[in-house]
């Protein structure tokens, strides 16, 4: 008897052994079809961007030339779907430095301050004062380091 309950025990710790080892053939499984799947549109995303290219082309009143086609290398092609996307989560850094400086205009009753507004490419520094609009101003060159992205900062106007 007890020999018989020893070996059903032994069975269910088998059984159970094999349930764990098949969970994991499974999940290994799943991983490397996860795995070819980001293989797949990683190749899918390139496959087009290596054929971005652009033509010039010169107007005159006697021809119309062209240039040989210009590949495109770096960035993201102007009028692509996705350039405002990435456009607007470039400037999340910017966003978050300006939210956390201790800058701009209280909104009445409440604990929240606006220090910009940003819609696409133009940008909008808010401060009490000067020296809310210089930090805002240095967040905005140290950022533009950090991204490698050029603000312009040299046509910047002033209304203090």
């Amino acid at each position: 008897m007890m020999m018989m309950m020893i070996m059903m025990m032994m069975m269910m710790m088998i059984i159970i052994i094999i349930i764990i080892i098949i969970i994991i053939i499974i999940i290994i499984i799943i991983i490397i079809i996860i795995i070819i799947i980001i293989i797949i549109i990683v190749r899918l995303c390139k496959l087009p961007m290596e054929k971005w290219n652009t033509r010039l082309i010169l107007k005159t009143k006697q021809e119309v030339t062209q240039s040989q086609p210009i590949q495109i290398r770096t960035g993201i092609f102007q009028g692509d779907s996705l350039s405002p996307l990435i456009f607007c989560i470039a400037l999340i850094p910017l966003t978050k430095e300006l939210n956390s400086a201790d800058c701009g205009y209280q909104v009445h009753e409440t604990e929240r301050k606006i220090s910009h507004l940003l819609y696409m490419d133009d940008m909008k520094l808010l401060g009490r004062n000067e020296n809310d609009l210089k930090n805002e101003m240095k967040i905005m060159q140290t950022i533009s380091k950090d991204i490698n992205m050029n603000f312009g900062l040299e046509n910047v106007q002033e209304y203090v």
